[in-house]
């Protein structure tokens, strides 16, 4: 008997294993927002929008965030 995943591959046409994204994310506190801001050169406003999904992090923003282990989508 199929598992229900099979069955779906088959009905799609595609054979291939689907890769699956994970996004892990690390929380930062609210005591460490003010200082992360300060280090990123950003105001701790835009850092919480960001980190709450509210605003898109530019590209400078979002490879700091990534060195530090903070994955923004």
């Amino acid at each position: 008997m199929k598992s229900k995943r099979e069955a779906r591959r088959e009905a799609s046409g595609s054979a291939a294993a689907r890769v699956c994204v994970t996004r892990i994310e690390r929380r930062v506190s609210y005591s460490g927002i003010s200082a992360a801001a300060r280090s990123l050169g950003c105001s701790r406003e835009h850092l919480s929008k960001v980190l709450h999904g509210h605003l898109k992090a530019n590209e400078k923003l979002a490879r700091a965030l990534a060195r530090m282990g903070v994955a923004v989508g």
